[in-house]
């Protein structure tokens, strides 16, 4: 019985031993490590598709596997991808062979570099490539296009154009990285006299200058667009040139107020705007009115009256107002005219001269003058807007100011008859007075 138990035993010792020495067999060989190799050498082929390629180190040829997980090098490009890995360059690579496949831990390349200088002789705007002194340039999407301190497209260039392209080699063909274009700049100065309908050139003091998508334009030191120039302003461009044509870099167009006086020809309250001399001069919240020397708005403004405004252009025949002062016209009195009322005062004198002395010794101190009529109000009429002072009829209209005292508003429904008033307004062909101007003394 003791026997029996003793192999018994013995054999679940050695069960359970067998099972555990594999295990550890196993383990010990996957902590086996992979080793890695170097090489350098030259890339003589490639193929990105596959994501193969080989090297050729010491007359000895390596196949080489490359994935996304590999490191990628190359000299002079930013974020290289396969497609920059060419045959020819040099190359320094860190990889491990695994199953017989040799895989692409690091590659550096650097390349053949390459220059081209000269002009212009060819475009190619769908193959992106330039053709410079009878040599080949290819432009990629990392190229970088330089002006001065200006980027410009490979549109922007044009036949003629001085340029200088530094890159790499490939296939004998060079890889433009940098474009530098070099023109001559000059400053040209004076009016604009012209401007294009298609917006492709202005012409300043006689000479025409090309517009392109990379021309800047400025009013008053503010970005502006080709459309905010108009003939006459003054401008100063900055152009270079190719071959025998100017191509703008920046145009700088400078306005300053100018002063435009007249007689206001027609008033357009609800669009907020006068026209003096055919120029159309817009009013607006910030526009100072003055009225005899009196703070007003654009109420006051009829057709007839004297103005004076200080106005900033702001289209080809549209200015801004920054000040309007007006007044109404003085009235010249022909001599025959003075003689004959000097005549009929004469004899009014004479003949009643009790009622004139009343006149001027008492009542309101009425009084008729050119243009404006004060006294008090004999009759009234709001629905013909008229109203009548010292037996001149006055004609009220839409754009006459009515005022009481503190510059209060009012309506003439709000005027009784006896009032006394002060009118000032423009005196018609037939002595009708329109008035401008009623203050009232409530």
């Amino acid at each position: 019985m003791k026997r029996f138990l003793f192999l018994f035993f013995s054999l679940l010792l050695v069960c359970m031993y067998v099972p555990h020495a594999s295990v550890t067999t196993y383990a010990q060989s996957q902590t086996v490590k992979v080793q890695t190799k170097k090489a350098d050498g030259k890339i003589t082929s490639v193929d990105s598709a596959t994501g193969s390629l080989s090297i050729t180190a010491k007359e000895k040829t390596i196949e080489l596997s490359i994935d996304s997980t590999a490191i990628l090098k190359v000299s002079g490009i930013k974020n290289p991808s396969l497609s920059d890995i060419w045959v020819g360059d040099k190359a320094s690579v860190s990889y491990v062979e695994v199953n017989g496949v040799n895989t692409v831990k690091i590659l550096s390349l650097s390349k053949q570099k390459g220059a081209l200088k000269g002009v212009v002789e060819a475009i190619d705007l769908e193959a992106r490539t330039l053709t410079v002194s009878g040599k080949t340039a290819a432009l990629t999407d990392q190229t970088a296009i330089r002006l001065d301190r200006a980027s410009l497209s490979l549109e922007n260039i044009v036949v003629g154009d001085k340029i200088e392209i530094s890159g790499f080699m490939k296939d004998g063909v060079l890889q433009a990285s940098t474009v530098a274009v070099k023109r001559k700049t000059s400053v040209i100065k004076g009016e604009v006299t012209l401007i294009s309908e298609a917006g492709e050139s202005i012409t300043i003091s006689k000479k025409q200058v090309n517009i392109t998508d990379q021309t800047k334009v400025y009013v008053n030191k503010e970005e502006a667009t080709l459309a905010d120039i108009f003939t006459g302003d003054k401008a100063s461009v900055s152009a270079s040139s190719i071959g025998n044509e100017l191509f703008a870099n920046a145009i700088q167009i400078t306005r300053k107020p100018v002063e435009i006086k007249g007689i206001i020809e027609t008033v357009d309250l609800e669009g907020g705007s006068i026209i003096i001399d055919g120029k159309t001069l817009l009013i607006d919240d910030e526009t100072e009115i003055e009225s005899d020397d009196e703070n007003a708005d654009i109420a006051v403004l009829v057709e007839g009256m004297e103005a004076e405004a200080k106005a900033l252009r702001v289209g080809e025949s549209d200015w801004a107002v920054l000040k309007l002062e007006v007044k109404l016209p003085e009235e010249k009195e022909d001599d025959e005219d003075k003689d004959d009322d000097d005549d009929k005062d004469y004899d009014e004198d004479k003949d009643d001269g009790d009622k004139d002395d009343e006149d001027k010794d008492g009542g309101d101190g009425e009084k008729v003058r050119n243009g404006e009529v004060s006294g008090r109000i004999e009759s009234i009429d709001p629905a013909a807007m008229k109203l009548t002072v010292k037996g001149t009829e006055v004609t009220v209209t839409e754009s006459t100011l009515i005022i009481g005292k503190k510059d209060k508003k009012l309506t003439l429904e709000q005027i009784p008859v006896g009032t006394k008033v002060e009118v000032k307004g423009i005196q018609s062909a037939e002595k009708l007075l329109i008035a401008t101007k009623i203050k009232v003394e409530l």
